[in-house]
């Protein structure tokens, strides 16, 4: 398995959506604080949850400032220099440096549009080139578009845990992973 490179820092991948709108993918830098304020801030609560906490200024700036493309490596999904989508790789450590977690976030106002296909493929195409086995992602089990959408990008539901997401009033949701096995190694011998 390969470690990102600083080539990552110039990786580019330009999309065109169905309705002629580009998107241009690229890594995040540290003078993307403003796009990801203007990308989190008109969440909801029950949105918020889902994403595993409050994004605030705080929660950013400390993102941008220990950028770690070799731990962590956020993609963000741009239209007209406005940051509409993020995409995120956390690479496994240790015994499990074979495996990354996939997360992706997008606003409203772009979702059932393409942009998630087109990020989720992104992650994956990155992860490929750098030698990652195994993709792994935990979804809400209410989120079946989302649980589709992985599917149709050779995810498998592998197991629910039941309980296991907790809400901040204390209501607890299911969560399903799913694997992408990016490596096979059936039939060897």
């Amino acid at each position: 398995m390969t470690t990102p490179s600083s080539s990552i820092e110039t990786f580019r991948n330009v999309a065109t959506l169905k309705d002629g709108v580009r998107v241009l993918f690229r890594p995040l830098i540290t003078d993307d604080a403003n796009g990801l304020l203007k990308l989190f801030a008109p969440l909801d609560e029950e949105e918020r949850a889902a994403i595993r906490g409050d994004v605030d200024e705080d929660l950013i700036k400390g993102w941008l400032e220990h950028l770690d493309y070799e731990r962590l490596l956020p993609i963000v999904a741009e239209v007209r220099h406005e940051i509409i989508g993020e995409g995120i790789v956390h690479y496994g450590k240790g015994p499990y440096r074979h495996t990354a977690e996939v997360r992706v976030f997008l606003a409203k106002a772009w979702r059932q549009r393409g942009v998630g296909t087109y990020l989720l493929q992104t992650l994956i195409d990155i992860a490929r080139r750098q030698g990652i086995h195994i993709l792994t992602a935990e979804i809400l089990a209410s989120q079946t578009h989302i649980i589709k959408a992985f599917g149709s990008h050779g995810f498998e539901v592998k197991g629910t845990l039941d309980d296991y997401f907790m809400l901040p009033g204390g209501r607890t949701q299911d969560v399903v992973i799913m694997l992408n096995p990016l490596i096979s190694h059936h039939n060897e011998f």
